[in-house]
C-alpha cells in the first residue's frame, strides 16, 4: 500500500458540546516564550477566549496575565475546579506534563506539547488517562500540518506509483556548547531525537501509517555527552523503509529535505525552498560515459537502441510550514462535532514519543525494536 491517510474519529470521544456560537474557554500551563506564542495566536482567534494561565513563578505569571489580559493562577487545583474551562494547553517543560493525568481525570480537554514525557512511566500514565476519560487531546506536533503532506498524499500515487524507500535528512550548523545543545537544555527539553525528530517521525507516519520496527545508532559529543548525530531506519507496512539522519554540529547549515524513491521516480521535499517536486528518471541529468556504454552494448550485442529517458520534473509545488494556528483550527472542528477531522492527537503523540524511546533501546542493545 502506498499511502495511508489517518484521520481522527469524532465518534471515539464523548463530550458535551456547547452552542456553535460559544467561544472555547482556554487556559495555558506555562508562561514562557512558547506559551506566549500560543497566547498570541489564541488572542487573534475569535473562536477562543484565553481565561487563565498557570505558572510556578508568580512574577512571570502575573506579567503574562497582564500582557495577555487573562487571570493568573498559581495552583492546578484552581484550574481543575473551573467548570467553565473547555481546553487546557500545556506549554511548559515535558516534566510538568504528568499534571495532564489530573486534568484528564477531571474531563478537561487538552493540547499536549511533544514529547508526551521524557520518561516511559509518565508517558504511559498520560496516555492511559486520556484514553480512559475519552477527552479530546490534541498534540503540539504542528509540523503535522506542513502543506507538503496533502500534496504528497494526493499526487504521489498517480505520478510515481508505490513508494519503497525514503530519506529524511537534517544537517544543521550548531555549536554543541551553545544553550540549545547543552546538557542542561537536553535534560529539560529532550535531545535531538525525543525533542526534535518526533516532529519528523509524525510527518512520515502520516504518510505511511504506524511503523512496525526501527533500528537506531547515534554519536555523542566528547565534551558533555550530548547526542550530536543520529541515524534511524524505520520499517513501515509493505516493507517501506525510511531512513532518518540528523546531525546538529555541521560546519554549514544545509537544512533539511525528504527524498522518496518510488516505482517511476522520486519525490523531493526541499524545506529550504519550500517546494515539493515529482521527478522521473532522477539520475539521468545528462549523457555520461556509462550511458554511452549502454548505447554501445545494446547496439552491438542486442541489435537495438538503448532507450535513454532523461530526467524530467513532472510537477513542482510550493508548500507552507504548519503551526499552532493549524492545531487550533483542527481542535475547533473536532470539538464542534465535525467528522473526518485531521487532528494530530494523543495517539500520534504517543506513537512518536514511543518511537523515540525505541531509538534509545535500539542504540543500547544494537538491535531492531518493535513499535
Amino acid at each position: 500500500m502506498p499511502l495511508i491517510y489517518q484521520k481522527a474519529s469524532v465518534t471515539h470521544y464523548s463530550c458535551i458540546f456547547k452552542k456553535m456560537s460559544d467561544k472555547i474557554i482556554t487556559s495555558i500551563v506555562g508562561a514562557g516564550e512558547h506559551a506566549n506564542h500560543w497566547a498570541n495566536i489564541i488572542q487573534k482567534d475569535s473562536r477562543y477566549r484565553l481565561k487563565s494561565v498557570l505558572s510556578r513563578s508568580k512574577d512571570i505569571g502575573l506579567k503574562f496575565a497582564n500582557r495577555n489580559n487573562c487571570e493568573f493562577v498559581s495552583s492546578e487545583s484552581d484550574l481543575l475546579k473551573d467548570n467553565e474551562l473547555d481546553l487546557v494547553i500545556f506549554s511548559s517543560d515535558p516534566a510538568r506534563q504528568i499534571l495532564a493525568v489530573k486534568f484528564a481525570n477531571a474531563k478537561k480537554n487538552l493540547i499536549l506539547e511533544k514529547p508526551l514525557s521524557l520518561n516511559l512511566k509518565d508517558m504511559e500514565l498520560i496516555y492511559e488517562a486520556c484514553k480512559k476519560n475519552k477527552i479530546f487531546c490534541g498534540a503540539g506536533l504542528n509540523r503535522h500540518y506542513d502543506s507538503f503532506l496533502p500534496i504528497l498524499k494526493k499526487e504521489l500515487p498517480n505520478l510515481l506509483g508505490k513508494c519503497f524507500y525514503g530519506e529524511y535528512k537534517i544537517f544543521l550548523k550548531g555549536d554543541i556548547n551553545e544553550k540549545q545543545f547543552s546538557k542542561e537544555f537536553v535534560d529539560k527539553k529532550g535531545d535531538l531525537i525525543i525533542g526534535g525528530l518526533v516532529h519528523n517521525f509524525d510527518q512520515i507516519n502520516s504518510l505511511f501509517g504506524r511503523p512496525n520496527s526501527l533500528m537506531a545508532n547515534g554519536l555523542k559529543s566528547s565534551s558533555d555527552g550530548v547526542l550530536s548525530h543520529a541515524n534511524i531506519s524505520v520499517l513501515y507496512k509493505d516493507k517501506i523503509l525510511i531512513n532518518f539522519s540528523i546531525k546538529n554540529d555541521c560546519e554549514h547549515d544545509y537544512g533539511q529535505e525528504i527524498i522518496l524513491y518510488c516505482e517511476k521516480g522520486t519525490a523531493h521535499v526541499n524545506f529550504n525552498l519550500g517546494t515539493v517536486s515529482f521527478v522521473s528518471n532522477p539520475l539521468n541529468s545528462k549523457i555520461s560515459r556509462s550511458i554511452i556504454s549502454k548505447f554501445k552494448y545494446y547496439l552491438f550485442s542486442k541489435k537495438t537502441f538503448y532507450k535513454f529517458r532523461r530526467k524530467k520534473t513532472l510537477v513542482t509545488k510550493n508548500f507552507q510550514v504548519g503551526g499552532q494556528k493549524d492545531i487550533l483550527n483542527s481542535f475547533v472542528n473536532i470539538f464542534k462535532g465535525k467528522k473526518d477531522v485531521d487532528l494530530v492527537n494523543i495517539e500520534d503523540n504517543y506513537t512518536t514519543t514511543r518511537m523515540a524511546f525505541a531509538c534509545y533501546e535500539s542504540m543500547k542493545n544494537n538491535k531492531w525494536v518493535s513499535i
